[in-house]
């Protein structure tokens, strides 16, 4: 059954070469048209012109690359988002944000939510009878993490080249 689009226009195509030829040119055949077209079923005898001639002269197939690219920029934005929130934890985390008040890794701190992004492992450690004595907890590198935010300059670059520094406002 061939995708339907909305009463709007939006969403993908009535003909489904149309869109398969749309989701291989924004994706796997990245802006191949000719590939594309192929890849969406069509000859390849005259691949080149027909492909070129659909980019041109059908409205909804650009329509629908602008969507597609439009919801892969989208995507791409909100993994840079959860990156940089993941990273601004491990550079914030502390060994005491994970200890109890007598001084031991409390596990129910290490698994919250909030505190674990920043956690490399957790493992348990145990006397020579087996017996489980407490846990033995690392932390990511918070040095790293904060070169990967953009916050630390490189020594490497030579005096007068123009650096690029984030900065994060709480």
């Amino acid at each position: 059954m061939a995708p339907v689009a909305d009463a709007g226009g939006a969403g993908p195509l009535r003909n489904a070469r149309h869109e398969a030829f749309c989701r291989h040119y924004t994706g796997d055949h990245r802006r191949n048209a000719s590939a594309s077209y192929i890849a969406a079923g069509y000859s390849p005898k005259s691949a080149r012109e027909c492909a070129s001639r659909l980019l041109l002269t059908n409205a909804d197939v650009r329509r629908r690359i602008r969507e597609l690219d439009d919801e892969a920029l989208e995507a791409i934005r909100l993994h840079a988002r959860d990156a940089n929130e993941r990273l601004g934890a491990i550079a914030a985390a502390k060994y005491t944000d994970y200890l109890d008040e007598d001084g031991n890794v409390d596990i129910q701190k290490v698994m919250s939510p909030e505190l674990s992004p920043a956690v490399e492992y957790c493992l348990p450690v145990f006397d020579r009878d087996g017996v489980q004595t407490g846990w033995r907890l690392k932390l990511y590198d918070p040095m790293r993490a904060l070169e990967l935010l953009g916050l630390t300059a490189a020594d490497s670059q030579p005096q007068g080249q123009n650096t690029q520094v984030l900065v994060i406002k709480a």
